[in-house]
């Protein structure tokens, strides 16, 4: 008996909830010049559920759950939440391109040629979400836009790579100069 109490009550707060954000929402869209119709159309239409949906998934999975579905046979033991902590627009759904260049490279250089076409370097994240559906699993993809310093100070940042036969999360300086093989991923901005 306790437990169908504990359930009802639940059930009670989660209708509470649901109504409050739905009154929340209406409040904002008629704010932005919209009206109920508008939001009636798009929950009820299968792109605007789609839509819903990737923006609560990538709140609810963890750091580590964005790591392990891709199958890494190494990942660099300083690649942590707390070294790489969440980003503003991490979760934001972005348009994503992946920058080649034809020599070597700074990084300086790489995030340069990003801006003057709109585009800013990705983060950890980014990275994650972009190779599960996208990497072949090869190619060696950098992520310029989140950085961590060591206990020396030196500037590292996470890379998508395949060595020996695996497929590497790892880290690379900085101030590494790229080279033919690598690539770059950006997001526009």
């Amino acid at each position: 008996m306790a437990r169908s109490k504990k359930s009802g009550i639940a059930l009670i707060s989660a209708l509470v909830l649901f109504v409050e954000f739905f009154s929340n929402l209406f409040k904002m869209v008629k704010k932005l010049g919209g009206d109920e119709q508008s939001v009636y159309h798009f929950f009820s239409s299968p792109k605007g559920v789609k839509k819903v949906a990737e923006l609560i998934v990538p709140l609810t999975i963890s750091f580590s759950d964005s790591i392990v579905p891709l199958k890494f046979g190494y990942v660099n033991s300083n690649i942590t939440e707390q070294n790489f902590p969440m980003q503003q627009g991490d979760n934001d759904p972005m348009e994503y391109k992946v920058f080649h260049f034809g020599g070597s490279i700074s990084s300086e250089n790489v995030i340069k040629a990003m801006t003057k076409e709109n585009y800013r370097p990705a983060t950890l994240r980014e990275l994650l979400r972009w190779a599960k559906n996208n990497w072949n699993g090869n190619d060696r993809i950098i992520a310029l836009g989140q950085i961590w310093l060591n206990a020396d100070s030196h500037r590292y940042l996470a890379v998508l790579d395949f060595d020996c036969g695996r497929r590497e999360l790892g880290l690379r300086w900085f101030g590494f100069v790229w080279n033919v093989s690598d690539h770059f991923l950006a997001m526009r901005k």
